[in-house]
C-alpha cells in the first residue's frame, strides 16, 4: 500500500486497485476500469484540499485493503 500524492502517480499506479478514504469511509476501485475515479476528483481532494477530507492509496489487492482498513466498501460501478 502506497499513498498517492502526485498526479503522475495517480495516472500510473503500480497496482490495479485504488482505495479512496473519506470522512464517510473507505472505498476500493479497480483501475483503470472505474470511470468514477478521475484526475479532477483526485486533484480536488489531494492537491487542492491537501488531503483534509481523505486520501488515495495504491493497493495490490482487495485483501490487502481489507487487512489495512477492515471495513471497506466496493465501488458499485467497477465491482459489478
Amino acid at each position: 500500500m502506497i499513498q498517492i500524492k502526485t498526479v503522475a502517480h495517480f495516472n500510473n499506479p503500480e497496482n490495479r486497485f485504488i482505495v479512496i478514504t473519506d470522512t464517510t469511509g473507505q472505498m476500493i476501485h479497480k483501475v483503470p476500469l472505474c470511470r468514477t475515479v478521475t484526475q479532477e476528483k483526485f486533484e480536488e481532494k489531494v492537491i487542492l484540499n491537501q488531503c483534509k477530507n481523505g486520501k488515495y492509496f495504491d493497493v495490490n489487492s482487495y485483501d490487502e485493503a481489507k487487512r489495512q482498513w477492515g471495513r471497506i466498501k466496493t465501488c458499485d460501478y467497477c465491482f459489478n
